[in-house]
C-alpha cells in the first residue's frame, strides 16, 4: 500500500494514472494462516502428483533450494529452483551425456515447466529435436515422443515440432510437409 500511494503521489504531478496496490497490509498478514513449516529434506505434498523439497542452500541461515517432483501418467520430471550457486548433485554433470540423453533430458524438462507454469498454454514447441542424434537414439526418440503425445492428448496439448528428420514422422500424429507445400504451389 505505502509504495501505490508514494508512486500515485509522484504521478499526480507527471500525469500517470493512478496504481492500485497489489495487496494490502491486512492481506499480507492473512497470508499467515495458509503458511506450514517443514524440514530440510521433507517432502511436502503441493497437489496430486506434485511434491515440494526444499534442500540447504548452504550460504544464508535458512535460505533454501527448491525442488519440484511432478510425477504425470507414469512419467517422472524433476526441476530444480537454485540462485545459481552450486548445488551438490548425485547426477552426472549434462556435458557426460551423450546427444540423445540431452535431448530426452530436454523434453522432459520442457513438459516439467510446461506442468508447473505453462498449464494454461496448450502447446509445446519442439525445434529440431533430432539434430546429432544416431539412428538408435531417433528411434528411442520417437518412443519417448508416442508417450509423451498419449499424456499430451490427455491433457489437451498440442505439440509443434519443426524437424527435417524422416525417421521421425511414423510417431507423429498429424505431418505437415513444407518441401512439398512449395512444390505444389510452384507447380500449380
Amino acid at each position: 500500500e505505502q509504495d501505490a500511494e508514494w508512486k500515485n503521489r509522484k504521478g499526480e504531478r507527471s500525469g500517470a494514472p493512478h496504481v492500485e496496490p497489489l495487496y494490502t497490509i491486512e492481506d499480507a498478514s492473512r497470508v499467515r494462516e495458509f503458511m506450514t513449516t517443514c524440514e530440510y529434506g521433507e517432502k511436502v505434498p503441493l497437489c496430486e502428483g506434485v511434491t515440494l523439497e526444499f534442500v540447504d542452500a548452504g550460504h544464508l541461515l535458512g535460505s533454501a533450494s527448491i525442488i519440484v517432483d511432478a510425477e504425470e501418467e507414469g512419467f517422472g520430471f524433476r526441476c530444480r529452483f537454485i540462485d545459481g550457486r552450486a548445488m551438490p548433485d548425485p547426477h552426472p554433470d549434462a556435458s557426460l551425456l551423450s546427444g540423445g540423453q540431452k535431448v530426452a533430458l530436454a523434453i522432459a524438462f520442457r513438459m516439467a515447466i510446461y506442468m508447473c507454469f505453462g498449464g494454461e498454454l496448450g502447446l509445446l514447441s519442439l525445434d529440431e529435436p533430432t539434430a546429432y542424434l544416431d539412428d538408435a537414439s531417433i528411434e528411442h526418440l520417437g518412443e519417448l515422443l508416442e508417450k509423451v503425445g498419449a499424456v499430451a492428448r490427455n491433457k489437451g496439448l498440442q505439440i509443434l515440432m519443426a524437424t527435417h528428420e524422416k525417421a521421425i514422422m511414423p510417431f507423429l500424429d498429424t505431418k505437415i510437409d513444407l518441401g512439398a507445400l512449395k512444390e505444389t504451389q510452384k507447380g500449380e
